[in-house]
């Protein structure tokens, strides 16, 4: 590629990327299109194409772009990008068999309730015997261990905890604002004795 060939792409995958975060796919589509139109085996551009044309809602275009013979080298690794563009034009067994998921099994699998639910299901079915070393194990990790509560130092039992203890000092009951002791006021230079300024 020659280097202003080159330029040109970096610019137009730039632009691209701008109109894809701002998600203003119709410029979007029109700058993999320039992207393609630079370099026609570019991946990446062919499949934001296929993904603006969704966005937008036209699927007929973007399954034309993926079923068509020019792009079916750029189109190859894009199954799940057309089995849902055949799905969202009512073609359901197409999108079923370009997808090449086993409903059987998908059906079968408890794969709404998440792998955490899967993994226990999994675990309990695997029911050991109480003389195999793996069945130790899992006693010991179903227990818990029970920490002792810390209490403060010079806690006493005996009596209920104070209910304001959570309040801020302010406004507790027994909080009572320290009276600031007022001094006699002296009047004159700061060196001056109080005998001096009664004179």
């Amino acid at each position: 590629m020659s280097a202003n060939k080159e330029s040109n792409l970096v610019q137009a995958y730039i632009e691209l990327n701008k109109f894809c975060q701002n998600g203003d796919y119709d410029r979007a589509l029109k700058a993999s299109g320039k992207i393609l139109q630079i370099a026609p085996t570019e991946q990446k551009a062919f499949h934001c194409k296929v993904i603006c044309h969704i966005q937008l809602h036209n699927f007929k275009e973007a399954l034309t772009a993926l079923t068509s013979s020019k792009n079916a080298a750029l189109a190859a690794d894009l199954h799940f990008e057309k089995a849902y563009t055949q799905y969202r034009l009512n073609m359901p067994k197409d999108a079923l068999q370009t997808s090449k998921i086993d409903i059987d099994a998908l059906e079968s699998s408890k794969w709404m309730m998440g792998a955490k639910v899967v993994k226990k299901t999994v675990q309990s079915k695997q029911e050991q015997s109480p003389g195999t070393p793996g069945s130790e194990l899992l006693q010991k990790k179903k227990q818990k261990r029970r920490r002792k509560t810390k209490l403060p130092p010079n806690a006493d039992l005996s009596k209920p905890p104070d209910p304001e203890r959570w309040l801020p000092k302010y406004e507790r009951t027994a909080y009572r604002k320290r009276r600031g002791v007022r001094r006699d006021v002296i009047k004159g230079s700061q060196g001056m004795s109080t005998t001096a300024t009664d004179q």
